[in-house]
């Protein structure tokens, strides 16, 4: 028996990958330098409340998509950041209102408390006032991850904000015939470019097996679909980098 494994998404697995939001040429690499982690710490970053330790947990293709977002409203103090991620958690109930919230990690590149805590209860306050498509089950605990890059608006910084895609449905590759003779295994690593409605306009191998690997792979991509990349809340175009295993047994 033959098996493809779709075992890395620049778009939920930090380690592969970098997202560029196409529109503005520009890549957005994860941080690695500093962060901060929940736990005995002020409400922004804290313990999980009542709902969502009887949530469901969202699973690939059951993330609802949001249809109104509040951007945060920062302190002067977070333009030290610079560039910062921060991973959340969010309980979504029946009509799909954010009933609770909290950040998991903030990460960034010059991490102080003095201005983490703030800026992550900025941005935990401003996703209790999202809202989502009714989910199929609720409440339903879902796990988002926004970066905040450093903008300038008439002289005043600001913070922009950036999403990566969610998949939705990613298809299986068939396992090439040759392949599978051969008895040749690996991973096949593709950029592809996801539109602003979520599917997957282009594709490019950047190290493959073997070519009908990478044919495969593309194929099975090209039909995969995602919530969009967003840039402020809004869909952008965005570049992923994804690898696809392929294995036999």
């Amino acid at each position: 028996m033959s098996r493809t494994q779709l075992v890395c998404i620049s778009v939920v697995v930090v380690t592969v990958g970098v997202m560029t939001v196409a529109t503005a040429q520009r890549a957005f690499p994860m941080p690695t330098v500093g962060w901060l982690q929940g736990g005995s710490q002020p409400k922004a970053i804290g313990e999980p409340g009542p709902l969502e330790k009887v949530a469901t947990v969202a699973t690939r293709g059951s993330t609802p998509r949001r249809t109104h977002y509040v951007a945060p409203a920062f302190a002067a103090s977070a333009a030290s950041l610079g560039a910062f991620e921060i991973d959340l958690t969010l309980v979504i109930d029946a009509q799909g209102r954010v009933v609770e919230a909290r950040s998991l990690a903030l990460k960034a590149g010059t991490l102080s408390t003095e201005t983490a805590l703030p800026a992550s209860a900025a941005v935990v306050e401003a996703a209790r006032q999202w809202r989502f498509a009714p989910p199929s089950v609720a409440p339903l605990a879902m796990t988002t991850s926004l970066r905040f890059e450093p903008s300038t608006t008439a002289g005043a910084v600001g913070f922009s904000s950036r999403e990566r895609p969610v998949p939705v449905e990613i298809k299986n590759a068939v396992y090439p015939d040759d392949a599978r003779q051969a008895g040749v295994e690996g991973i096949v690593q593709a950029e592809i470019t996801i539109d602003r409605s979520g599917r997957v306009e282009s594709a490019k191998v950047l190290s493959s097996p073997m070519p009908s690997m990478s044919d495969a792979a593309v194929a099975a991509l090209r039909e995969s679909t995602f919530h969009p990349g967003l840039v402020d809340g809004q869909p952008a175009p965005v570049t992923v980098t994804m690898a696809m295993k392929f294995a036999l047994k």
